[in-house]
Formats: structure tokens, C-alpha cells, sequence
């Protein structure tokens, strides 16, 4: 996941109260399971007509805020279904940052989880930054995390409080997968295991073994635990090169939907981000 530690950008102003998932990404951008090109479906029903041509009185359709990377938000931000494409279409679009005085839970908790950063704040600080991002793009915000500090163009500054556990996770740019005991364990061993890969006398372990198992046909997988199987191969690739086959035929599982009708959608989110965190390496 991407560090958040500062940002500096035009701030968009969307005076809506309530706006749900559905309406941050309609429903026909779902079928992907890939963190990119979901931009430009972000808040695509309000952006274009049905022609398909942009609607030029919708806030990121104006010069101004087309490049935007805060958006000030309006009440209860981010309600309805549990969607996790809605922060992936934000931080595909080059929103890193949303700021209103309240959240949907799960949308909130979703922000965290992907590098996008929600800010609660009062209602009156709310209406000052709502004037600032109205100025346009001569008129930016900066905000510190480490400082826990939203600065206005006019030095003014809105103080905002958060978890420090989930601070530390986006200063750091750590999801749950980085944070899983077996990530952390693969990643500070991976120098010794190639050593002794590379050694004479190198014997197969418990973990080259079970690469076997997990590399049998789909109808033996569904009696697997699946949380532990997506984390264990997030695990194993960082080991053993072997495990590059074992994901891809498990993506393309995925993609041919063998598994999804067996698999809640948490644990296909759950299976997105480990194919995200392999790509990344």
C-alpha cells in the first residue's frame, strides 16, 4: 500500500449529504477484481449523461477540480452497501484524501485498508474548508498526518484526531496483508531462505510441501480454509519462486468464476489484495 504522509493538492467541494457507495461507483464497474482503471467510473451516474457525455455542472468535470486530490464531502460520506471498489475508484481517480464530519462505517474502515485517508471534522470546520475549496485551483489544502493538521491557502489551520494504530498503518503504507504474522514472518527471513535454497543440501521444507497441496485441482481447494489459503500464498511467494504458478492458476479460477460462487465477497476482496501485493513486488 502507498505511504500517506503529507498531501498538497486542489480540494473539490460536493455539497451532497448521504451519498452512498452505489453512487461513488455504480454497480456495472464491480465485475473487476483490479484496484486500476476504476476511476474513471468514480461517481460516473453524476459525471455523464446518458449519452455518455460528461456532465459539465458536476464538480470533477469543471477545469478546476479535474485534477483534485481532496474532496470536501458533505454529511454521512460514503453510506449504504460494503463496496470496496469505492476507495479504489477515489485513489484510481487521484482522490487520497476525504474530509466531511461523518462516514459509513465500513466505507470508513475500507479508506484505511487502501491508503486513502477520511477526516472527520466539526461542522463549522467543515464550512471553512468548504469556502477554501470553492476558491478552485488557485486555492489548495495541505495536510499533515503526522501532525494530524489540515492547513488552508490562507494559513489557517483545522486540527483532526484518528486512531493511531491506523495513523501508523498509512504512515508506514501497511494493509492487512502486511500486517499478517506470516507476511511479516516470510519478509524478514526471505534473505536467509535464499541462502539456503542456494546452499548444498538444501532439503524441502513443510512450506515447499504444502505448495503441492495447494497446487491440486479446484474441487480439492474448496475443502481448504480459504482465508488461510489466500495468505498462504502471499507467504509463499515471498519463499519460493514455485509459488508464481499456484497464484496465477488461482486467479484464473477467480476469473472464470469456479470459486466465487463458493467464496463470501470479503474473501474475494481478501483474494484482490494479495493478487495486488504480488504485483507490487
Amino acid at each position: 500500500m502507498q505511504k500517506f504522509t503529507t498531501l498538497e493538492g486542489v480540494a473539490a467541494p460536493l455539497r451532497m449529504i448521504n451519498v452512498d457507495t452505489d453512487a461513488v461507483i455504480p454497480k456495472q464497474y464491480l465485475k473487476t477484481i483490479k484496484r486500476t482503471g476504476l476511476g474513471k467510473g468514480l461517481f460516473a451516474e453524476k459525471r455523464y449523461r446518458d449519452d455518455g457525455s460528461e456532465n459539465p455542472d458536476f464538480v470533477l468535470n469543471k477545469p478546476a477540480y479535474r485534477k483534485a486530490k481532496i474532496l470536501v464531502a458533505d454529511d454521512n460520506f460514503g453510506c449504504g452497501s460494503s463496496r470496496e471498489h469505492a476507495p479504489w475508484a477515489l485513489m484510481d481517480f487521484g482522490i487520497r484524501c476525504v474530509i466531511s464530519t461523518s462516514f459509513g462505517d465500513i466505507f470508513y474502515n475500507n479508506c484505511f485498508k487502501n491508503g486513502v485517508l477520511p477526516i472527520k471534522v466539526s461542522r463549522d470546520d467543515l464550512e471553512k474548508l468548504f469556502d477554501d475549496a470553492e476558491r478552485g485551483a488557485n486555492a489548495t489544502l495541505s495536510i499533515d498526518l503526522e501532525k494530524q493538521e489540515i492547513r488552508g491557502p490562507d494559513g489557517g489551520v483545522v486540527k483532526f484526531d484518528i486512531d493511531p494504530h491506523r495513523k501508523h498503518c498509512l504512515l508506514n503504507g501497511l494493509d492487512d496483508i502486511a500486517l499478517t504474522p506470516w507476511s511479516r514472518r516470510t519478509r524478514s527471513s526471505s534473505s536467509s531462505t535464499t541462502r539456503r535454497r542456494q546452499g548444498p543440501g538444501y532439503k524441502k521444507t513443510d512450506d515447499r510441501r504444502r505448495i503441492s497441496v495447494l497446487c491440486r485441482p479446484s474441487s480439492d481447494l474448496r475443502c481448504l480454509d480459504v482465508l488461510d489459503f489466500v495468505e498462504a500464498g502471499l507467504g509463499l511467494f515471498h519463499q519460493f519462486a514455485e509459488a508464481r504458478p499456484f497464484l496465477a492458476k488461482f486467479r484464473r479460477m477467480v476469473r472464470s468464476r469456479k470459486l466465487v460462487a463458493v467464496l463470501p465477497l470479503h474473501v474475494i476482496h481478501d483474494v484482490a489484495a494479495v493478487f495486488a501485493a504480488v504485483e507490487a513486488h
